[in-house]
């Protein structure tokens, strides 16, 4: 949890500071580009992750 904040944060400041040069187009492409690929991650993680099998106790 602590890195994704640290990273968040990082994506954060280097968004702000490129909307205070007026960059606005690099601005939006580093957000869309970041969730984007943060969002493959995880689908990533969703289709490949082991299955759990539960087991079934009858007593």
């Amino acid at each position: 949890m602590l890195v994704a904040a640290v990273t968040s944060s990082l994506k954060v400041a280097v968004t702000l500071s490129e909307l205070r040069i007026r960059a606005l187009d690099i601005a939006r492409a580093n957000l869309l580009g970041s969730n984007l690929f943060n969002i493959i991650i995880l689908v990533a993680g969703l289709i490949f992750r082991p299955q759990r099998h539960s087991v079934i106790r009858l007593v």
